[in-house]
């Protein structure tokens, strides 16, 4: 794991200035959701560019928790960048999402946990989020994923609007832990001109955010893709981030087997195998397509 946080903090503003002199451009657009992620990567690009070089984007929906924007607003505040607001509430109305019985789930947490339980034990038999990472899904879960992922995909369409309209870069903001398990959107929150911290453990992350002075109810707040009201990252997932990256570190930078990795972290092998199922099933996401390779 990266310790030394003002190393980390440097390279990246040095990373962010010689992308955007690469682009040609002196302006970026960030999409900020009051989480983590985002509020780090919103302080770095200021440091990069000034404050009068970024654009923050806040993009909520029906189901956003309000205590999600005001820390979202508040960041903005105290950064002292400019920002625009829209709710994507209407696009997703245009395709009916709001009107059919599966945006039930989004409405109530102890709903959506039923559901959850319901399609493991009925419908899939098996992990909800290790089956909505495969190509070929139960329809049920298809039409689910579908609508979640939309809404990640709308905010991606109104960042590179902005973005455009701006002569600007879009800065994304998903990290390693993400990127390896798939736990993120495909053209959606994954897709950007620059990922900037997509190096980064979310633990890491963490630590940045305490160096670069993050407001604490922003970092004690449990993680979210902001999907599914009441839906956190870690109960998707069904592990904990600060066990999910020391896995990932043993598996992917170390290298280490299935075995060695749950006898040298003391875990469950039954934890570890999960995981790398994750990164196995969510390996076609992490290219943007594929070719026959005829050239």
């Amino acid at each position: 794991m990266l310790e030394d946080m003002e190393d980390v903090c440097n390279r990246i503003v040095a990373f962010l200035k010689e992308a955007c002199d690469r682009y040609g451009v002196h302006h970026a657009v960030v999409g900020v959701s009051g989480g983590v992620d985002s509020a780090v990567v919103l302080k770095l690009l200021v440091k990069a560019l000034g404050k009068d070089g970024v654009l923050a984007v806040l993009l909520p929906e029906s189901t956003t928790p309000r205590r999600a924007m005001r820390d979202a607003r508040r960041i903005i505040r105290e950064s002292g960048v400019k920002y625009v607001k829209h709710s994507i509430s209407p696009m997703l109305m245009v395709f009916g999402a709001y009107f059919k019985l599966e945006a039930m789930a989004t409405i109530s947490s102890k709903f959506n946990k039923y559901l959850r339980k319901k399609f493991e034990a009925d419908i899939v038999k098996e992990d909800v989020y290790l089956h909505s990472l495969k190509y070929e899904k139960n329809i049920w879960v298809a039409r689910e994923t579908s609508f979640y992922r939309m809404k990640h995909r709308l905010r991606m369409v109104s960042l590179y609007y902005y973005a455009e309209r701006n002569n600007a870069i879009v800065v994304g903001t998903a990290n390693r832990s993400e990127f390896l398990t798939g736990f993120f959107v495909k053209y959606g929150d994954g897709a950007a001109d620059v990922m900037p911290i997509i190096d980064l453990y979310k633990t890491e992350v963490y630590k940045l955010a305490r160096y670069l002075g993050v407001p604490e109810s922003i970092i004690d707040r449990s993680p979210s893709p902001d999907l599914i009201r009441g839906v956190t990252d870690e109960y998707a997932m069904g592990v904990s981030y600060f066990i999910l990256d020391k896995i990932l570190e043993a598996l992917v930078d170390e290298k280490k087997s299935i075995q060695d990795a749950a006898d040298s972290l003391r875990i469950p092998i039954s934890l570890v195998k999960k995981v790398d199922t994750m990164m196995k099933l969510s390996e076609h996401m992490r290219v943007p397509f594929l070719s026959p390779g005829l050239r």
